[in-house]
């Protein structure tokens, strides 16, 4: 099977993962502006679903070590796509503060966490509030980059899915749960491509103990996993996700992932206006609200995409060569 149809299998998963994310800090905004009532949430899922992103991460960079045989540009790539436009979207977040008069508001404590991505904290004061999970990005990127000949080593050692079972329950009990995310990925990629030689039997074995023992570490764990499984056996099967459209849209999930710390507050005040003319169909109908939230910051993530990300990712990556 040819490598790039495995990255295609995961782009529709990309899209629907991104719009869930969206519509969780959407919803979330939405309560806290009284906007619609806190008996339902529909998407509060979505506060675990980031572990997709990261657990794709996985399976995509055994994919460039064990079968593109390179590894070394494979982080400098990474974090030229990643770091630059998430720093954009910081620097336009405080100048829209400083427009609206709130600029007295930000400390240090902002600029710190927006540099150093929050050091991976959840919650915390940032002009980027999802940026605590590129941090996670980086940090598996920079492992794997430092240890990639002893990560080759466990790859290809006939313990390696042993090791990563463990690693997942270290990671577990260090209490380290997203970067067991990307183990997740991992098992994936083993369990499907370096363990081709390996006997029918013995491959269902050590799935099926790998969905026990991540149902009993956690049911987004095992949800992510299962995923990832039928995803790849879908591939095999002859399914080909590969579609011009989705892959238009997934190249942009993560500037739209990065542009919804402004399209969303946007989105609020233009609905709390609307909701003040007392329109039944807008004032009161949550379904608009999802609509209209998700709608903005596809197009403006697609527009950061094309004028910003790619550019300049493109253009740093030149420079380097």
């Amino acid at each position: 099977m040819r490598n790039k149809v495995f990255i295609n299998s995961f782009e529709l998963v990309r899209i629907f993962v991104c719009a869930i994310i969206i519509l969780f800090h959407l919803e979330g905004d939405l309560i806290s502006e009284q906007l619609i009532n806190n008996e339902y949430r529909f998407f509060s899922f979505g506060k675990e679903s980031i572990g997709f992103f990261f657990a794709i991460s996985g399976f995509l960079t055994s994919l460039k070590i064990l079968k593109k045989g390179s590894i070394e540009n494979h982080f400098v790539t990474r974090l030229i796509r990643i770091y630059p436009t998430y720093l954009f979207v910081g620097t336009l977040y405080m100048i829209m503060r400083v427009f609206f008069n709130s600029f007295d508001q930000i400390g240090i404590v902002h600029y710190t966490n927006t540099i150093f991505l929050s050091f991976g904290q959840r919650g915390v004061n940032s002009f980027v509030y999802v940026g605590w999970t590129l941090f996670y990005e980086i940090i598996f990127y920079l492992f794997i980059y430092l240890f990639r000949n002893q990560f080759k080593k466990i790859m290809e050692s006939k313990y390696s899915y042993l090791i990563l079972i463990l690693s997942s329950i270290i990671l577990y009990i260090l209490n380290l749960h997203y970067f067991i995310y990307f183990i997740l990925g991992i098992i994936c990629f083993a369990s499907f491509y370096k363990e081709k030689s390996m006997k029918n039997l013995k491959k269902i074995f050590l799935i099926s103990f790998s969905l026990f023992l991540l149902k009993f570490l956690g049911i987004y764990y095992f949800t992510t996993f299962c995923i990832l499984l039928l995803l790849i056996s879908l591939e095999f099967s002859g399914v080909n996700f590969k579609n011009r459209w989705i892959l238009f849209f997934s190249k942009a999930t993560y500037s739209m992932y990065l542009i919804q710390v402004l399209t969303l507050p946007f989105s609020i005040k233009l609905i709390k206006f609307i909701a003040k003319f007392d329109i039944d169909i807008f004032s009161s109908n949550r379904l608009f609200f999802y609509i209209f939230g998700l709608f903005l910051t596809m197009i403006c993530g697609i527009g950061l995409f094309r004028i910003i990300e790619s550019p300049l990712s493109n253009f740093l990556q030149k420079r380097l060569r």
